[in-house]
C-alpha cells in the first residue's frame, strides 16, 4: 500500500513541478482507486470449503466502491443528492479487464460528482 501513497505522490508533484497547479482532491482519490485496480494489493481469504475469488475482483470492487464513496461525499459537500442508480458491475468489469488510464478514471470520477 505505500508503493500507491508514493505513486500518488509523484504524481502530486508532477503537477505542481510540471503545470504550476495543484491537484485537486477527487484526483487524488481517482489515483488511489486507478492503483488499487492496477497493483491489486488486497486479496481476498475466504473462509474453508469456500471458493476464492479472483484477487483482482476484490481490488478492482474496493476502487470503485471508493471511487463511489468519494464521489457522493463530493456531491453532498456541492449541494446534491447521492448519485442515482449506476451500473457497479459494469464499471468493476472495466476495472477488472481494461486498460483504464489515470486521466480516465479521473475523468469518471469529475462526470460522476458533477452528473
Amino acid at each position: 500500500m505505500t508503493s500507491i501513497i508514493d505513486l500518488v505522490e509523484r504524481r502530486r508533484v508532477y503537477f505542481h513541478v510540471f503545470h504550476r497547479i495543484e491537484m485537486s482532491e477527487w484526483n487524488e482519490a481517482a489515483l488511489y482507486c486507478f492503483w488499487i485496480a492496477k497493483l491489486q494489493p488486497f486479496s481476498d481469504v475466504p473462509p474453508p470449503n469456500v471458493k476464492a475469488r479472483q484477487s483482482n475482483d476484490v481490488n478492482a470492487t474496493i476502487a470503485v466502491r471508493l471511487l463511489c464513496r468519494v464521489a457522493n461525499k463530493l456531491r453532498k459537500r456541492n449541494g446534491k443528492g447521492d448519485l442515482e442508480k449506476i451500473n457497479i458491475s459494469n464499471l468493476i468489469h472495466s476495472f477488472r479487464y481494461r486498460d483504464i488510464s489515470k486521466e480516465s478514471v479521473m475523468a469518471l470520477l469529475e462526470v460522476l460528482i458533477e452528473k
